[in-house]
């Protein structure tokens, strides 16, 4: 894979969803000095993979080099046997871990059993696997019997090339302005993210009703239709830009990761914990071992338990301006000591050069 002239070095990006989703969006959309990036979109179904798989294969020279994005695991078995290219598998985390968290549905057995085969097989189809921090690295090496050799911790980070542009005064932001200045209350508390097990989003608004005449809360969720018993301090707003996002950050007091005690928490960090670090906000998170790794001790409000009480008694401590300035600082230090876009695609660019 090496080439004497690492500056035409090509590699092809392919995904079954959009180049701007999760985790590789942040390696795809940064440019490199020594690396071309070619995003290569993929049908999901297994007679197109292997077509366009044989078509890229006649453009790929011997100095490329493919990464399969997540969640586009599938692809990576084909793009193994088919292509004979250096595959690195961007995962973050194994499928199976997103059937899990939904809990358990019609027909969750036959679908978990599904998902790891899928995960083992691609897996050990891949050259390079990137993971999402040192405790899902040790788990995936453990339950599907990886080689040490093939994996590499690797922060999701934020993709910062998104923030182009400047943000024009939409129906939606106009609208939460309104909200804002009607409820004129000394916070801002924000949750951004799914409506599931892990985002532990009923303490969230069980909170917000008892910190009524004290804060405002917005819910950034794609599933606003699923909320129910929403309190009247709490604005939900979805289909949003991230441009539109870097707005609400800017107007918030506090960020809100993860309330639960889910299982997936030891071994995940939410793509909200970076964004919180980008922009400096005070994040406020269940202390899971998983969010350790991106802010230790210091670096977030961290609480070990995620009873209404806590998470109240929590957001009043952090009512101190100081304590959520002290915390931002530290939390946007981190970020860019260990997380930052640049930091993160040095080190995979190192990665691809071992392949």
């Amino acid at each position: 894979m090496k080439s004497k002239n690492s500056k035409i070095l090509r590699i092809f990006f392919l995904s079954i969803v959009s180049p701007d989703y999760s985790r590789s969006s942040v390696l795809l959309n940064y440019q490199s000095d020594f690396f071309s990036k070619i995003y290569i979109p993929f049908s999901g179904k297994s007679k197109s993979i292997i077509r366009d798989l044989l078509i890229l294969k006649n453009e790929m020279r011997s100095d490329s080099a493919i990464v399969i994005m997540s969640p586009s695991h599938k692809l990576t078995f084909f793009a193994r046997i088919l292509t004979r290219s250096p595959i690195v598998l961007d995962a973050g985390w194994p499928l199976t871990d997103g059937v899990v968290s939904r809990g358990k549905q019609k027909g969750f057995i036959g679908h978990l059993v599904v998902s790891y085969l899928l995960d083992f097989v691609s897996f050990h189809s891949a050259h390079r696997i990137l993971l999402e921090s040192k405790a899902q690295s040790a788990r995936v090496r453990r339950i599907y019997f990886v080689s040490k050799k093939k994996i590499h911790t690797s922060f999701t980070g934020f993709n910062e090339t998104s923030l182009t542009g400047r943000v024009e005064k939409s129906q939606k932001i106009e609208e939460l302005e309104k909200f804002l200045a009607k409820e004129s209350k000394p916070l801002v508390v924000l949750f951004r993210g799914k409506i599931n097990r892990e985002s532990g989003i009923e303490s969230i608004l069980n909170s917000a009703k008892e910190l009524g005449d004290e804060t405002s809360f917005i819910i950034v969720t794609s599933a606003k239709n699923s909320l129910k018993n929403i309190p009247l301090n709490c604005f939900v707003i979805s289909d949003i830009t991230q441009i539109e996002m870097s707005y609400i950050y800017s107007i918030v007091d506090i960020a809100l990761g993860q309330l639960s005690t889910h299982p997936r928490l030891k071994y995940t960090i939410p793509h909200k914990a970076f964004e919180a670090g980008f922009f400096a906000k005070s994040y406020l998170s269940y202390e899971s071992e998983g969010i350790k790794e991106l802010f230790p001790t210091g670096s977030a409000y961290l609480i070990d338990n995620v009873s209404v009480n806590k998470v109240v008694a929590s957001i009043r401590d952090l009512s101190s301006k100081q304590l959520r300035d002290n915390l931002a600082s530290a939390a946007h230090a981190r970020y860019k000591q260990v997380a930052s876009q640049r930091l993160l695609n040095a080190n995979f660019e190192s990665i691809i050069r071992e392949c």
